[in-house]
């Protein structure tokens, strides 16, 4: 019985530490180094982190870090080079492949208060991300599609498809990504 209880124990504390581990997330260093820590976003939705050993969060910056996860949430950040001016920011990898997906959560101050805007990014291989869709009101259809065409035009089935679809949301590009970059694997 004494075994039974210590085995028991012993399962539990596994458990909790378990338990324990999902509630935190990573922080990726600059030299690729993984540290587990808890991650969250403040009141401003920024990113932060904090380790058990510090008494404070630190901000999550591109120039000292290469990206974070947070516990629970399905998407890993890493950092891009965005916009005209090719800025680093920290961006959302919604799917990955042959083509990349990618969402970021942009700010700006409208009146008293910040409010953001989702963008919608891609990218082929080593290509520098494409903006092809804006939450506000979906300001690129055009031009998003005629980015989302080219990239899937080495797959002349699926271009073919997308070309003759008129529905261009989030969903029908992501749906469009996830068959090629599957079709792409199965080559």
């Amino acid at each position: 019985m004494k075994k039974i209880c210590i085995a028991l124990s012993v399962f539990i504390f596994m458990l909790i530490k378990s338990a324990d581990a999902q509630k935190n997330g990573y922080v990726i260093g600059l030299n690729n180094d993984t540290v587990h820590c808890y991650v969250e976003l403040n009141r401003w939705l920024a990113p932060q982190y904090k380790s058990p050993l510090d008494e404070k969060f630190h901000k999550i910056k591109t120039k000292y870090l290469n990206g974070y996860h947070i516990a629970g949430d399905r998407y890993y950040y890493t950092v891009k080079s965005v916009g005209k001016k090719q800025k680093k920011q920290f961006v959302a990898y919604i799917e990955r492949g042959k083509i990349d997906f990618y969402y970021a959560n942009v700010p700006y101050s409208k009146e008293r208060y910040m409010a953001y805007n989702a963008y919608w990014y891609v990218a082929k291989g080593e290509d520098p991300l494409q903006l092809i869709l804006m939450q506000e009101d979906w300001l690129f259809p055009k031009k998003g599609r005629k980015i989302l065409y080219d990239m899937l035009n080495d797959n002349q089935a699926l271009a073919s498809e997308f070309n003759n679809d008129k529905k261009f949301d989030f969903y029908s590009v992501r749906s469009y990504i996830q068959r090629y970059n599957l079709a792409a694997v199965k080559q």
